[in-house]
């Protein structure tokens, strides 16, 4: 699921820290659709591989400090989207993992006029310090978001679970599970930038088990060919290095 990102405000706020030997902090916050997503802008740096904490501890400030609030901001075409750490994540799930408003509403996505709204509050993410969003990212992400494990486990890469998808809403479902593992497998392998293109819904798919959970990986692109998908956004990956053996 990706939060597209309607409305942002950067709100004055005063964060306390006596409990510290501190005194008050005046600063700002980073408002998403009357949401907080960072509580103290004046704070927050990117660090040498491109996390950042944007929700800090309210009792110090101090980076690092309490676990969590941690994304990867990224460049995808002219959006933005803030990503889970994944190798970060991997090695420390607790203290790397995400905010908690992203199991609730999803990834933000800053597209059109909201990223550039979005640098302008806050030139931290202008797009020349962004890194692009990869097909490995995408695939990543599908992987994170996906129902009931439906995908196997994290720590693995996404391989389709075929036996916990129990039907789509329309075409064939085997010929659906086979597109969609070619395409994760083909982001996976890819190092060049994710684009976006123009697309329509694909099927919805449906996984066994508690509320038999719907399930949109896939568009259907401009060419009629089914592509992957975020929250109805199509993908395309590019850079993907030739099969062992092919000319």
């Amino acid at each position: 699921m990706t939060w597209r990102i309607r409305k942002l405000e950067k709100c004055k706020a005063t964060l306390d820290f006596s409990s510290a030997g501190l005194g008050a902090l005046e600063t700002s916050q980073l408002m998403a659709d009357d949401e907080v997503l960072m509580n103290a802008t004046t704070l927050v740096e990117f660090e040498s591989d491109g996390c950042i904490q944007v929700l800090v501890c309210e009792s110090c400030g101090t980076i690092h400090c309490e676990p969590g609030g941690w994304v990867q901001p990224r460049r995808l075409g002219d959006s933005i989207v803030w990503l889970p750490c994944f190798e970060r994540i991997a090695e420390d799930p607790t203290e790397f993992r995400p905010p908690a408003i992203l199991a609730s509403r999803g990834v933000p996505l800053f597209d059109g006029t909201c990223a550039a709204e979005l640098v302008d509050l806050l030139p931290l993410f202008r797009a020349e310090v962004l890194q692009q969003v990869t097909g490995r990212d995408v695939a990543k992400l599908l992987h994170w978001e996906a129902p009931l494990g439906v995908l196997g486990p994290k720590s693995d890469e996404p391989a389709v679970q075929r036996d916990r998808v129990i039907a789509s809403s329309g075409g064939e479902l085997p010929i659906q599970l086979d597109t969609l593992q070619r395409l994760l497998d083909r982001a996976v392998a890819s190092t060049g930038p994710a684009t976006l293109v123009h697309a329509t819904p694909g099927p919805t798919l449906y996984v066994d088990g508690p509320k038999t959970p719907a399930w949109m990986p896939l568009v259907v692109g401009a060419d009629d060919q089914l592509r992957l998908g975020l929250n109805g956004l199509g993908i395309e990956v590019g850079n993907v290095p030739p099969a062992a053996g092919a000319d």
